[in-house]
């Protein structure tokens, strides 16, 4: 039996071969090296060592409410600090202190 030729599909300004997306997101924001800032979630602060201690300690009470699992996938530190009167730049603060000891 003879050989087939493999067939070139061409395809107008983009390329046939598989790729790996670069699109792909991890449902966490990778924020070991990054600065946190007030849009992070409650789930993502809580990936960070040490986070849930400084919480705790500038008495923000998401980290002892029942309610947490459900909210804390879109709940930000933003909004918790406006809900409780909290102070946001020192919470942010503490936190980057925290990433710059890594």
């Amino acid at each position: 039996m003879p050989k087939q030729k493999k067939q070139k599909v061409k395809t107008k300004g983009k390329n046939t071969k598989k790729q790996k997306s670069s699109n792909t997101k991890s449902t966490a924001k990778s924020v070991t090296t990054k600065t946190i800032a007030p849009d992070i979630t409650l789930a993502e602060l809580l990936t960070i060592d040490g986070a849930y201690e400084i919480l705790a300690k500038l008495g923000v009470p998401c980290v002892v409410c029942p309610l947490m699992g459900m909210e804390m996938h879109f709940l930000t530190i933003e909004a918790i600090a406006k809900m409780y009167n909290l102070d946001l730049e020192k919470i942010l603060k503490e936190l980057n202190n925290l990433q710059d000891k890594k």
